[in-house]
């Protein structure tokens, strides 16, 4: 059930972002609020490590203009509810995906407009939301100890 709440709150943040190109605090906190309570029967403690180098790295990339601050908030809220083991597959879906919507939204300004493109900027929170949902998706599959 819980799940089912966190794909939700992703499906409604991608959204959010492809339309506003913004990551509301009400999603990240109710996602955090969900992730933190499934803690109370899967602890992972051991990724907190992982989610403060999220961080930092989300905060270097921000001084740089690469990356938008909400959606660093996403990564290191989505970090939590993942084991890991699976932290860097999240990070390297989440690049993956991004240069996808990005070679997507460059050959679709090409034909239409490029300054459009540019000026609304690439909803970046889509790759991080469909990365982070499987890589949760994955976590507790594992702690359920379910096996394909």
């Amino acid at each position: 059930m819980l799940l089912c709440g966190i794909f939700a709150l992703l499906v409604k943040i991608s959204l959010e972002d492809y339309c506003y190109r913004r990551v509301r605090h009400r999603y990240l906190i109710a996602l955090l609020l969900i992730l933190l309570s499934l803690w109370s029967v899967f602890p992972n403690y051991d990724v907190l490590p992982y989610t403060l180098a999220i961080l930092v790295s989300g905060v270097v990339l921000f001084s740089l203009r690469l990356l938008g601050a909400g959606d660093t908030k996403l990564l290191v809220v989505l970090s939590l509810g993942i084991d890991p083991a699976l932290i860097p597959i999240l990070l390297y879906a989440t690049v993956i995906l991004g240069f996808l919507l990005a070679v997507a939204y460059l050959v679709y300004g090409c034909i239409y407009d490029l300054s459009l493109v540019r000026e609304k900027g690439i909803p970046y929170a889509i790759p991080i939301s469909v990365s982070g949902g499987c890589c949760i998706a994955l976590s507790y599959m594992d702690w359920f100890d379910i096996n394909f």
